[in-house]
């Protein structure tokens, strides 16, 4: 018989019994790590599945915020033709509007007063304020001046002052309609702060530059000029 350890077991080479190679029925060696380079490549495999559902993750959240994106783009786009629908609409009326003014520049006080009348009709007046916005200017002084003299003609403009007391010009202490408390005054006034030019703007300060549009209106056009000496050289009124 040949040699047995302490248990009486048949004695083995070391390097079958001891984590060497482990011999199988038939004679053929059996590597003892075997098993470890199965685990191996199983967690190789596992990394590798973990790595392909962090990529995937990562595409999926990319494909959310270009959907999030175009999303608000479009919602930019819807904003824009709607703001180009109104433009356009102040410039051609659709057929089912409300008539608006018929008069743009008045020319007479009988004209001014047709003018009035109609803008007692809120829709009336958003719509002229709409036109007056497409005409603007570069500054609050030049929105006024452009507005104001697109509706009332500068012989009109002679007949108004600001407050409606008594005026000085041309024709001496006459008597002129307030132009601050007319319906075309507040509908210039609302337009001016919405024109697109940069820097401040309000309604306060459209009012007082329409206040001086007013008083100005005897130095327009050579009235300064025309005016005799002994006449207000300032042409201002109360």
């Amino acid at each position: 018989m040949g040699a047995t350890e302490e248990d009486g077991s048949p004695y083995r080479d070391a390097r079958g019994s001891r984590g060497g190679d482990e011999i199988r029925e038939g004679g053929e060696p059996m590597l003892g790590g075997g098993v470890n380079v199965g685990r191996r490549g199983e967690n190789a495999g596992g990394d590798a599945g973990g790595h392909k559902q962090v990529n995937n993750a990562h595409i999926l959240k990319k494909v959310v915020e270009v959907k999030v994106d175009i999303s608000n783009v479009m919602n930019r786009l819807d904003d824009l033709e709607e703001k180009m629908d109104r433009a356009l609409e102040a410039l051609v009326p659709h057929p089912n509007a409300p008539r608006g003014p018929t008069v743009l520049q008045a020319t007479t006080m009988a004209e001014f007063d047709v003018q009035e009348e109609q803008l007692k009709n809120s829709a009336n007046s958003q719509q002229l304020e709409d036109k007056l916005i497409l005409i603007g200017g570069k500054d609050t002084r030049t929105c006024v001046a452009n507005m104001a003299n697109a509706c009332m003609a500068h012989e009109l403009q002679l007949l108004f002052n600001w407050s409606g007391r008594k005026g000085h010009g041309n024709s001496g202490d006459t008597p002129r309609r307030g132009f601050e408390s007319t319906r075309l005054c507040r509908v210039i006034a609302n337009a001016v702060p919405k024109c697109g030019f940069p820097g401040p703007k309000s309604l306060s300060e459209a009012k007082e530059h329409l206040k001086r549009f007013i008083r100005g209106a005897v130095d327009r056009n050579g009235g300064r000029n025309k005016r005799k000496p002994t006449n207000d050289p300032a042409g201002l009124d109360a």
